[in-house]
């Protein structure tokens, strides 16, 4: 079984996560134009702090990389460039 989360990031960020704590699908959305020149990063507080996780781009298609669970958490994930209503597709997988 798995469970859902939802969040808000900064600059009209909104998030949702499916799956379990080893691994889930995160969708990204931007609601509003940016107000930021440069993409903002997304901070994912479900993650544990002391993993590792691969985080895969499914959309926009990316290369995989690989991040510190502490970093997710504080600094977070970067997000491609996204206007308004557009939308980022993510895998994320505890290693």
């Amino acid at each position: 079984t798995g469970s859902s989360w939802t969040g808000a990031g900064t600059d009209s960020l909104i998030w949702q996560a499916q799956g379990n704590t080893d691994e889930l699908l995160l969708f990204v959305c931007r609601r509003d134009p940016p107000t930021q020149r440069y993409a903002v990063d997304l901070a994912l507080p479900i993650l544990d702090a002391t993993c590792c996780y691969r985080v895969e781009a499914l959309f926009p298609s990316g290369e995989p990389s690989v991040y510190d669970g502490s970093w997710l958490l504080s600094v977070g994930l970067k997000l491609p460039p996204l206007k308004a209503e557009q939308a980022a597709l993510f895998r994320v997988e505890r290693l």
